[in-house]
């Protein structure tokens, strides 16, 4: 044991993390507190299980909530992150400038990121956004995107179509391939989902300005409608599904006890 120990103070003056491996019961977590108290930071050691935390509360457990943001959140909570304080960088204050008179001689369309500390730029990258979703600079090659349609237009498509008789699946199977329809249907998924999700929450949204959720409002309101009327009530109920769908804490994935252990 003398032997663990001597080698987890040893680690424990660097910033690497640490995989600490064993059967259940041999003190992996008692090795990690160890580590964690002989590095010498300030912040408290947060001990997660996330295999014991449901699904449903994860983004609660490691995030925290605030009074009233979902059904049942009587009170404010702090997260896992909050929790263990200084385990993570504090959010630095970002500053963004706007200047559409700036001409960059590599594309147009350009973004410059600084890091400051001290009043000095510490560190900097400009990237452009050079069409098509493809990102370059001048210390990298522009990426070519394969062109998967031949036909550059719907109007060239629809003629293509008209003149061989096809149908527009037709063509899209022809170019993609027949493993599109798979994906295609897992992109349905994806979004009646993330639609389901949206009409089904209620409270407010993350983040200090406490926005309500006011899709399911929507929606119930759209049913109420004429046919005319309620389709474009639905959609807008829809869009704002999705949209509050996305607002929240990003996804993560664990595999094992989470901050430095």
């Amino acid at each position: 044991m003398s032997e663990v120990l001597q080698k987890a103070a040893s680690v424990a003056a660097s910033a690497a993390s640490v995989l600490i491996q064993g059967e259940t019961g041999v003190g992996k977590e008692l090795v990690a507190r160890h580590i964690h108290e002989c590095s010498g930071r300030s912040g408290p050691f947060v001990a997660v299980h996330p295999a014991s935390t449901s699904e449903t509360l994860f983004e609660s457990e490691f995030f925290g909530h605030e009074r009233g943001a979902f059904t049942g959140a009587a009170y404010a909570r702090k997260g896992f992150f909050e929790e263990a304080d200084q385990a993570l960088e504090p959010a630095a204050p970002t500053e963004i400038i706007w200047e559409p008179k700036t001409f960059l001689p590599f594309h147009p369309n350009g973004m410059k990121f600084e890091a400051v500390s001290a009043g000095k730029t510490i560190d900097s990258w400009t990237i452009f956004s050079v069409g098509g979703g493809r990102l370059a600079n001048e210390d990298t090659k522009e990426q070519d995107v394969p062109r998967i349609y031949p036909l550059k237009s719907i109007a060239e498509i629809l003629e293509w179509c008209n003149d061989e008789g096809r149908t527009y699946w037709e063509y899209v199977e022809m170019c993609e391939g027949p493993e599109i329809w798979d994906y295609l249907d897992q992109v349905w998924t994806t979004m009646t989902d993330a639609i389901q999700r949206g009409l089904n929450n209620d409270g407010v949204l993350p983040g200090g300005l406490k926005v309500r959720r006011k899709a399911s409002t929507y929606m119930v309101k759209a049913r109420s409608f004429t046919d005319s009327i309620a389709s474009s009530a639905k959609i807008f109920a829809y869009a704002l599904a999705t949209l509050r769908a996305t607002c929240g804490p990003p996804s993560v994935n664990f595999a094992g006890k989470a901050g430095k252990s």
